[in-house]
């Protein structure tokens, strides 16, 4: 048996015992952790969309920039749809599966026989990558221009959901992307 020494430097003979707050001091500090974690939640959870959603924009415009450089290396048309195979060209939702191809025949759409550069496999459903003119499919032509579409200005909105933010990608005529965010559409 150890002895204790009070304040007064004297033994007393006496040994302390722990008071049994332990548990209660634990349960009260996960309490407080999970009320933390529950606030913090959100916030990480917007945080990794909004992630997502940068990254899907950069793979666009990456395969725009891919359609652009092919094109003027070729010397021919090449084309970005919506969608691979089949579905090519078909639904304004690029943030599925995209196919870059060259466009021998200039039609804007991916026919049997034409050769395919590229295909992004298909991703998830959201975040939603869609041009606001309802365009499936654009083009670039020898000289690096976008071709076949009307205005000078070419607009997708890329929106997760839940989110009012909006990626914004505009690409003007002579083929180049501007990223930027907007709130509630991209007008």
């Amino acid at each position: 048996m150890h002895d204790a020494i009070t304040n007064t430097g004297r033994f007393t003979g006496t040994r302390r015992r722990a008071s049994g707050r332990v548990l209660p001091d634990l349960v009260a500090g996960l309490l407080v952790a999970g009320i933390l974690g529950g606030l913090a939640a959100p916030s990480i959870h917007d945080s990794w969309q909004a992630r997502r959603s940068a990254a899907q924009a950069r793979d666009f415009v990456a395969d725009l920039a891919y359609a652009q450089e092919q094109a003027a290396r070729r010397g021919k048309r090449v084309g970005v749809c919506a969608g691979a195979g089949a579905d090519c060209g078909l639904r304004n939702h690029w943030g599925h599966a995209r196919t870059v191809w060259v466009d021998i025949d200039g039609n804007g759409r991916l026919d049997p026989g034409e050769p395919v550069l590229r295909v992004r496999p298909q991703g998830s459903t959201d975040p939603s990558l869609f041009s606001t003119a309802g365009t499936a499919s654009v083009a670039f032509g020898p000289d690096g221009r976008l071709q076949g579409l009307p205005g000078t200005v070419h607009t997708w909105a890329l929106r997760a959901p839940g989110q009012e933010a909006v990626q914004c990608i505009r690409v003007n005529n002579a083929g180049r992307a501007l990223l930027a965010t907007g709130h509630a559409t991209c007008a």
